[in-house]
């Protein structure tokens, strides 16, 4: 590990988070299904986690998902 005091240059560096994670296919059709409140949460949710959110892996996408699928 190097240390920042024996290498000033470094300490100058941006930090640059990693993107968003994709959405997945049928995002479009999840927004939709929402009311404005939670999809005001879920773009919240986005913007403040980043990388870090993962839409399919939240309780109202896979609620959603599998009613799509008992449907069908």
């Amino acid at each position: 590990m190097m240390n920042s005091y024996l290498y000033p240059e470094d300490r100058n560096m941006n930090y640059s988070p990693p993107p968003p994670h994709p959405l997945p296919a049928d995002a479009d059709a999840f927004y939709a299904s929402l009311s404005p409140i939670e999809k005001q949460l879920h773009l919240h949710a986005r913007e403040k986690l980043g990388s870090c959110y993962f839409m399919e892996k939240t309780n109202g996408y896979l609620a959603w998902k599998a009613k799509q699928k008992s449907g069908k």
